[in-house]
């Protein structure tokens, strides 16, 4: 899981940013916590629909919004965790990840959100996050 160097310094720059990545999948969920640790960020995970609409209705500010679309059986899908998220929290960025749907299909869907094919590498990853933290980052 290696990382280009110039974009982890670039990212470890910026100010303090807060994602909330949620996925069913603990292995990939993990995963994906530690690589963007490693970025230093401040990463808060989420196993489930209800759990990350718990963190998006808190007080904690939250900057970016990274969510498989696929959140297992009897659950709201990530298109709807991010509409609910965006009515919360109207300039929240967010990046779907999908390994099981066409990720063009659910980006015309979802209206806005990049979305990456799962698995993804962890510079994708990365860079994804980096272009979505972004000031002007319009995701």
């Amino acid at each position: 899981m290696g990382v280009d160097p110039v974009q982890a310094g670039a990212l470890a720059e910026r100010k303090p940013c807060h994602v909330v990545v949620v996925d069913d999948d603990p292995f990939f969920l993990r995963s994906v916590v530690q690589v963007l640790r490693q970025q230093r960020l401040r990463v808060t995970p989420a196993d489930s629909f209800s759990s990350a609409i718990e963190i998006i209705e808190g007080e904690e500010p939250v900057d970016l919004l990274l969510s498989d679309v696929g959140l297992g059986r009897n659950s709201p899908h990530g298109v709807v965790l991010s509409n609910m998220a965006r009515l919360r929290r109207h300039h929240l960025k967010i990046i779907l990840m999908s390994g099981s749907y066409d990720v063009k299909q659910i980006a015309a869907f979802a209206n806005g959100p990049v979305v990456l094919q799962k698995p993804v590498a962890p510079a994708t990853l990365i860079g994804a996050v980096m272009a979505a933290l972004e000031p002007s980052g319009a995701l």
